[in-house]
C-alpha cells in the first residue's frame, strides 16, 4: 500500500512541480519571495536552452551547473538540493514500482551515466533550509544510443578505428560532437585491421554491425559495438554457401517483407531471406544454373514501393557484361529487356562498367566507360528500373562533355530527384539528368582530396532523408567530412554546414539510428 501511494504522489508532485515552475519563473522580484526565503532557478545550461532536456550518451560524465537567485540575505549553504531521476515507462509491477532515483544532493550535478539508452524524467529541487520554501525544474533526462554518422578510419600504420559524428539534423540531441576511438574503448584497446566498408543488419533474429575488412570481417554489437564471439564465417550456411575466400566487397540490408540481407564476397552474392527462416539466420549462396558470374565490388538497393518482382539488389557481372538482380526469395536472375535503348542483361562490351548505386524511386544508375577507335574513354550514365518483371530502361546518355567527368573517381545520386553529384580529387559537381552542363559546388586544396560522397538516407526522417550530402576528404594522414544540404529534387546546394575535422584517413561513412 505504501508503495502504491508513493507511486501516486510522485506523480502528482511531479505535476505540480511542472506547473510551479513556470510559475516562479514568470513571478519576478516580488517582495514575498524574499519574505519565505524562496530561491528561483532562473537557468540550467544545457536543459533549458536545449528544449527542456538533457541528453547525454552512454559513460558519459554529465555535469550541470544551475543559475540561481537566491532570497535576499540567503546564499548558496542556507539551501538544500536533490537531483532525482526516475523512468518514463514504470518499471516493477502494480503496487511495487521501482522508486525514483536521487542522483545529486548539490547544487551542481556531477554524474557518470553507467545505464543503457533509456528515457527518465528529472527533477531540480532547492529547499529553503530554515523556511522550507521549495521549488522545482522538471526536465526530460534522455540516454542516447551512440549513433549518427560512423565514420571508418585509419592511421598510418593502418590501424582501424570508428567515430561517431553527433550532427544535429540527423541525431535526435544531436550537438555536432565527434566521439572517437571508441572500436578501441569498447574492445580492449583492440583496432581494427584493413577495414573496407561498414553494415548495419537490424532483423530481430540476427541484430548485428559489421565492420568489413579485406579478408574478413568484424561482427559487432549493433548497441554497444563491443566484438561479437560471432566470426565472419559463422555468419554463412556451413554445407551450402560457406566462401572458400573470405573477401567481402558490398553489403545491402533492407527491412521490406520482413527482411532480407545481402553480401557480395570474393564475386559472389550470398542472401538471408529472413520471411523464410525459422532456424539459425544465415548466409546462402546463389547460383545460375550453368552460367558463372563475377560481380563488381557494389551493388545497388532497391525501394520496395510499386516492386512487383521483389528485387532487392541490383549488381553488374563483369564476366559477362551485364546486370544481374536478387529477388525476394534469393532467385538469381539476369534482367533482360526488348527496349531499343539497352539491353541490362547484354551490355555492349565497348561499355566499361565503373560503378552503380540507387537513384531516385528505387531505379539504378550507373556509370560507364566507352572505349573510342582512338582508345579514348567516354563516361556514360545509364538509367534502369528494375521494379518491374521487365526492367525499363530510362537512359544511356554521352555525358563526357561534363566538367571533370573524364576526372571523377566518386558519385552519389539523388534518391528523390533525377540528378548526381559526382567528384574529381579537388572538385564536386552536380548534374542533372538531362541537362547540357553541370554546377560546381566547392573545392579543396591544400593537401585535400575528395574521397568520398554519401547521401543521408533515413526514411524515418521526412525533414532531412535524402537531402543532406556528407562528402569525405582526405590528405597528409587526416580526414574531414564535409556536410551540405541541397534540394532533393533538383540538386542545388541550399546551405554549406559543419565540417568535422580531426579524423584519420577516412574509408567509409555509414548514417546508424
Amino acid at each position: 500500500m505504501t508503495n502504491k501511494l508513493t507511486t501516486a504522489l510522485i506523480g502528482v508532485a511531479i505535476c505540480i512541480a511542472a506547473t510551479l515552475t513556470g510559475c516562479y519563473q514568470d513571478k519576478g522580484n516580488y517582495d514575498y519571495l524574499d519574505n519565505i526565503g524562496e530561491p528561483v532557478i532562473e537557468s540550467i545550461p544545457g536543459v533549458i536552452d536545449r528544449n527542456n532536456t538533457l541528453f547525454c550518451l552512454e559513460n558519459e560524465l554529465i555535469k550541470l551547473q544551475p543559475v540561481m537567485r537566491f532570497a535576499e540575505g540567503t546564499s548558496e549553504g542556507d539551501y538544500s538540493y536533490e537531483w532525482k531521476r526516475y523512468n518514463k515507462t514504470p518499471e516493477g509491477t502494480y503496487g511495487n514500482y521501482k522508486q525514483p532515483e536521487v542522483i545529486g544532493t548539490s547544487l551542481n550535478l556531477e554524474y557518470k551515466i553507467a545505464e543503457t539508452p533509456t528515457e527518465y524524467w528529472a527533477v531540480f529541487t532547492v529547499s529553503n533550509k530554515k523556511t522550507g520554501a521549495t521549488t522545482s525544474h522538471l526536465f526530460q533526462f534522455i540516454i542516447s544510443p551512440l549513433n549518427g554518422l560512423i565514420v571508418l578510419d585509419e592511421d598510418a600504420s593502418g590501424k582501424g578505428e570508428i567515430g561517431f559524428i553527433r550532427d544535429e539534423d540527423i541525431v535526435v540531441g544531436g550537438d555536432g560532437r565527434i566521439v572517437k576511438n571508441h572500436f578501441s574503448a569498447v574492445n580492449g584497446g583492440k583496432k581494427i585491421e584493413k577495414g573496407r566498408l561498414l553494415g548495419n543488419g537490424v532483423n530481430s533474429k540476427r541484430m548485428n554491425m559489421y565492420i568489413f575488412a579485406d579478408d574478413d570481417g568484424y561482427v559487432l554489437d549493433p548497441g554497444t559495438y563491443k566484438l561479437q564471439e560471432a566470426t565472419y564465417l559463422s555468419l554463412f550456411n556451413q554445407t551450402v554457401g560457406t566462401p572458400t575466400t573470405k573477401a567481402p566487397q558490398a553489403y545491402h540490408y533492407t527491412d521490406a517483407n520482413g527482411g532480407f540481407e545481402v553480401i557480395v564476397n570474393d564475386g559472389k552474392i550470398y542472401y538471408v531471406a529472413y520471411m523464410m527462416v525459422w532456424g539459425a539466420a544465415v548466409f546462402n549462396s546463389t547460383t545460375l544454373t550453368g552460367d558463372d558470374y563475377n560481380v563488381a565490388p557494389v551493388l545497388a538497393g532497391v525501394t520496395n514501393a510499386g516492386n512487383s518482382p521483389g528485387t532487392r539488389a541490383v549488381f553488374f557481372d563483369l564476366l559477362k557484361n551485364r546486370f544481374m538482380n536478387i529477388r525476394l526469395w534469393g532467385a538469381l536472375i539476369v534482367p533482360n529487356s526488348t527496349s531499343e535503348l539497352f539491353n541490362p542483361g547484354k551490355i555492349d562490351p565497348s561499355f566499361e562498367f565503373v560503378t552503380l548505386d540507387e537513384g531516385k524511386d528505387g531505379s539504378t544508375c550507373a556509370i560507364f566507360n566507352k572505349k573510342g577507335e582512338n582508345g579514348q574513354l567516354s563516361p556514360y550514365l545509364f538509367r534502369v528500373d528494375f521494379k518491374s518483371a521487365e526492367p525499363v530502361p530510362l537512359e544511356c546518355s554521352d555525358i563526357s562533355a561534363l566538367t571533370g567527368i573524364r576526372d571523377a573517381n566518386v558519385y552519389a545520386f539523388g534518391t528523390r530527384g533525377d540528378f548526381m553529384f559526382y567528384a574529381t580529387d579537388s572538385d564536386l559537381y552536380c548534374y542533372r539528368f538531362g541537362r547540357e552542363s553541370e554546377t560546381h559546388v566547392f573545392s579543396v586544396s591544400g593537401g585535400e582530396k575528395i574521397s568520398g560522397l554519401k547521401v543521408y538516407v533515413n526514411k524515418d526522417d521526412a525533414q532531412y532523408n535524402g537531402k543532406i550530402l556528407f562528402v569525405t576528404t582526405n590528405g597528409g594522414g587526416s580526414g574531414k567530412v564535409y556536410k551540405f544540404k541541397f534540394n532533393e529534387m533538383t540538386g542545388a546546394i541550399t546551405e554549406q554546414g559543419t565540417v568535422y575535422s580531426g579524423f584519420n584517413h577516412i574509408i567509409d561513412l555509414m548514417y546508424k539510428k
